[in-house]
Parts: C-alpha cells; sequence; structure tokens
C-alpha cells in the first residue's frame, strides 16, 4: 500500500512540474510586457527581442517556450515595441544584449541563478520570479492586471522606468 502511494505521489508531483512549465501565457500577458518595455528609460522602440528560455533539466520547459514563441508569432505590436521571439537555451542567457528581454516562463526555479546573471531585462509571467530576484518584471493579465517590479533585480541591470509606469505597479 505505502509503494502505491508513493507512486501515485510521484506521479501528481511529475504532472504539476509539467504543468507549471506548461501554464497558458496570453496574448494579453505579452501585450503587458511589451507595454513595460515601453515604459524603459532609454527604452527600446520597435522591434524588441525577447529571448524565451528554456532548460532540457526543466520537464516541459522547452514546450512552455515555444508555445510562448508562437504567441508572439511573426511579432506582437505592444504599446512602442513590436515583440519579436527567439527560444534559447537557459545556458545562453548571458549572450542577450542589454537592449533585448528575456522571457522566463514558470517552473524555471531551479533556474534562477543563471537567470539572474543575465543584463537584458528579464520578465515574467510567474510572480515567483520576481520575488526570487531573477526577473526585474512579472505581469499577470487575468483575474485582472497585476504588474510587478523587483526594485533590486532592476538596479543591478541599471533599468529606471518612467515615473508613470512607477504609479502602475506593485514594486517589490
Amino acid at each position: 500500500m505505502q509503494k502505491k502511494l508513493a507512486v501515485l505521489f510521484s506521479a501528481v508531483a511529475l504532472m504539476s512540474a509539467n504543468w507549471l512549465a506548461h501554464a497558458d501565457v496570453s496574448d494579453k500577458d505579452m501585450q503587458l510586457i511589451g507595454r513595460a518595455l515601453s515604459f524603459v528609460e532609454g527604452g527600446a522602440t520597435g522591434d524588441v527581442i525577447v529571448a524565451i528560455v528554456y532548460s532540457d533539466d526543466v520537464p516541459g520547459s522547452k514546450d512552455a517556450a515555444d508555445d510562448v514563441a508562437t504567441v508572439l508569432g511573426s511579432g506582437l505590436k505592444a504599446g512602442k515595441v513590436t515583440l519579436v521571439g527567439k527560444v534559447i537555451s537557459v545556458s545562453d542567457v548571458s549572450s542577450v544584449p542589454s537592449g533585448q528581454a528575456i522571457f522566463v516562463p514558470e517552473g524555471m526555479q531551479s533556474q534562477y541563478s543563471k537567470i539572474s546573471s543575465a543584463t537584458a531585462i528579464t520578465v515574467s509571467t510567474d510572480k515567483a520570479c520576481v520575488d526570487a530576484g531573477a526577473c526585474v518584471v512579472s505581469v499577470a493579465s487575468a483575474p485582472k492586471v497585476e504588474i510587478y517590479v523587483n526594485r533590486s533585480a532592476a538596479g543591478a541591470r541599471s533599468i529606471n522606468f518612467a515615473s508613470a509606469f512607477r504609479m502602475m505597479i506593485k514594486e517589490i
């Protein structure tokens, strides 16, 4: 009986980890990220490359990254920018230039130390990434719009936001 319970709990844990990595990212979420990027002082306008990270060590993360790339399609217009997705391995985050963005899918907690070393702005729909300081910005479009910014993560990357944006966010 205990062996069956252990197998059941293991299966549930694996499905939960896989679900986290497959959490849906909506068009609205990505538009919020684009608008947030528009408020970076001295930030980009026009096409902005969004490196969408995955890790072979995180089950389902490649599929999650591909799903986000599908949402962006050939380019998603959001405010002053058009987000253009590019799927990359988490081992390549240090090569992403500061003028670009890095999107971190849910379930990537084991890779936060690598992600934290990036000089580009890191964004996510996973508030845990901002709470841990690996991401500068996290957004949620449902059930209500919420935008979180990690002040120390932004400072470490020399990222400042326009004062109008600061009134719309919650700083951590």
